[in-house]
């Protein structure tokens, strides 16, 4: 049995006319998607921002260690979108949902 066919692969992105790899998240960060379902169902709109804020600096933290806070806090609206779309793709989730 060889375990690591479980495991996810990362993906190359362009976001921003830049590539970007991202790696998908791991069994241990599932409750953030449980989160952020719950967030959507019962329409808690800034309880569903904060959940996406955590995936996206989850995300970002596991792909590049050496980002900062900082540097996740100054990411520009503009790419949030796209951003949300390449994290849900790389964790092979319908992102036409």
């Amino acid at each position: 049995m060889d375990i690591s066919v479980l495991f996810g692969k990362e993906k190359t992105f362009n976001i921003a006319g830049q590539e970007f790899k991202l790696k998908p998240l791991e069994l241990k960060d599932a409750d953030i998607f449980v989160k952020m379902e719950k967030d959507v169902t019962k329409g808690k709109d800034e309880a569903k921002g904060e959940a996406i804020k955590e995936l996206i600096a989850i995300t970002l933290k596991k792909s590049y260690p050496d980002i900062t806070d900082e540097d996740i806090e100054k990411i520009s609206i503009e790419h949030l979108e796209e951003l949300t779309k390449a994290i849900m793709e790389v964790n092979n989730f319908d992102v036409e949902q």
